[in-house]
């Protein structure tokens, strides 16, 4: 879940909560760079696939996020799809995006 949060000079920002911890492999899917803003921006697609769990696979909406720690660096996703691939109930495959504005 996320909330935003007014940061007393007229904007918000993210206060997110952490739904579940759970494993999950980590695969860049593609990346790409664009200019934005005056300033490179890059992205990569991430699939992150997961333990099928009913708690998850039914509350994943639009302001989802997902984070992972690897070598002592936090990576941050915005989760933009979840599907049972093959329909089993045995894993969630993710379809996420990190980089660009959050």
């Amino acid at each position: 879940n996320s909330v935003r949060v007014a940061d007393g000079k007229g904007g918000f920002t993210r206060n997110d909560n952490v739904a579940a911890t759970v494993w999950g492999r980590i695969a860049d899917a593609s990346w790409n760079q664009r200019q934005a803003a005056e300033r490179l921006e890059q992205r990569v697609s991430v699939v992150i696939t997961i333990r099928w769990r009913a708690d998850l696979a039914n509350h994943f909406g639009p302001s989802a996020r997902a984070q992972t720690t690897q070598r002592g660096a936090l990576r941050s996703f915005r989760v933009n799809t979840i599907i049972d691939q093959d329909g089993r109930g045995e894993w969630l495959v993710l379809g996420c995006e990190e980089g660009g504005p959050q």
